[in-house]
């Protein structure tokens, strides 16, 4: 399983990245072994989307750094938890930026798009 995921750095940029281990990854990030978020510690993981491979896990981190992928991203990945549309997993043990109540939706399977699952809140 592969993840491209979303941190939030101290100065409010958001790093995206791709890697198969996240927690180690996250690690990695906090630890200042990231040099290009390095100056920007701590860090906070906004979210992440799981996919199958490592192929679509870059393409998808490829396309979330372009104009149109950023924009889908802080529209759908990263704006505000309040509603009831999320499309990224979280996991309890890692910290997370927007206090919201997230649940796993899995990309992949040939979509160039995250599907995005529909829950109710706290649900």
């Amino acid at each position: 399983m592969w993840h491209v995921y979303f941190l939030e750095l101290r100065n409010g940029d958001i790093y995206v990245g791709s890697t198969n281990d996240l927690r180690r990854r996250f690690g990695s990030h906090q630890q200042g072994q990231v040099l290009s978020a390095r100056s920007h510690l701590p860090v906070a993981l906004r979210s992440y989307v799981a996919v199958a491979n490592e192929t679509h896990a870059r393409e998808l981190e490829r396309c979330f750094k372009s104009g149109s992928g950023k924009a889908f991203a802080m529209k759908r990945l990263l704006g505000p938890i309040e509603g009831y549309l999320h499309a990224v997993a979280t996991d309890r043990s890692l910290p997370i930026a927007s206090g919201g109540k997230l649940r796993p939706a899995i990309a992949g399977r040939g979509r160039a798009e995250p599907r995005l699952e529909r829950t109710k809140e706290g649900g």
